[in-house]
């Protein structure tokens, strides 16, 4: 029944996507917000301090990646609301995210952070995605693709990208720390010219702080899933979960050849 009221609020907020929908939407998920704060685990924050981490967290959910003009039933949404809400209360292993950020939200998340750093995060994201873009070279651009939005285990990305082209591993790797290399130090250049603020502080910050920023670098925007396609990007989504994505065969079907299907699609941004 609980869930039941929920997908009728998430219904309301398809139909009419306003802020009256959405703080019904959001009154109405108490108890699925309570249910996922049970079983939050690693958090040294009170109950009450947890519901208030994951309230924020599905607040913020609904209006930068919710696309209610692509919805297909309320209990899609639901199920999506589930899946990003666990990937934060509990994570299943341990997994490196860009920047050596962390990938959990163990202290204190989204709703501390002030303007000035969201603006900051918004920024990291938009310099990173264009750097992305413009990359001139290919194979560099395939490269921070996957280190970015799959798994930054480059060693890892260099054993799948050489066996999909049928390439010796070692020349391969070695090949490609050097252009990660290249790709880093001009992504830091650009980081030095932000406007809204230093890029180095963001090692001050609190782990929910960090791990937001990280998800803002890995997640796909509404753009990027709308020229994905959401059948790709679902594909992405799973394909980062999986706990070995770089193993022989894993991958979505359109990359597992990259060098015959054509570059991944870092061209989505």
């Amino acid at each position: 029944m609980r869930d039941a009221l929920l997908e009728q609020a998430l219904a309301a907020f398809i139909a009419e996507p306003g802020r009256p929908a959405l703080d019904a939407l959001l009154a109405a998920s108490g108890p699925f917000v309570v249910d996922q704060a049970r079983f939050w685990r690693s958090s040294r924050l009170s109950f009450i301090d947890r519901c208030r981490e994951l309230l924020t967290e599905m607040f913020l959910i609904l209006i930068e990646d919710v696309r209610t003009d692509r919805a297909a039933h309320p209990a899609s949404i639901l199920s999506y609301l589930s899946l990003r809400l666990r990937r934060l209360t509990r994570p299943d292993l341990p997994k490196d995210l860009p920047g050596g950020l962390p990938d959990e939200l163990p202290d204190a998340g989204r709703c501390c952070f002030t303007p000035m750093r969201l603006d900051l995060v918004r920024e990291l994201t938009r310099c990173t995605r264009t750097c992305l873009l413009h990359e001139e070279n290919a194979t560099i651009r395939e490269l921070e693709f996957l280190f970015i939005h799959i798994s930054p285990h480059l060693a890892g990305i260099s054993r799948f990208l050489a066996a999909s082209a049928g390439q010796a591993f070692e020349a391969r790797a070695e090949a490609d720390k050097k252009r990660h290399q290249l790709f880093t130090r001009g992504l830091r250049s650009r980081y030095d010219h932000l406007r809204s603020g230093d890029w180095r502080d963001v090692a001050t910050w609190s782990h929910g702080e960090r791990s937001h920023l990280a998800w803002s670098l890995i997640s796909f925007t509404r753009t990027e899933r709308n020229r994905l396609g959401d059948r790709l990007a679902c594909s992405l989504d799973a394909w980062r979960d999986d706990p070995d994505p770089y193993r022989t065969g894993s991958g979505p079907a359109e990359l597992r050849h990259p060098g015959a299907a054509g570059p991944l699609p870092a061209s989505c941004g």
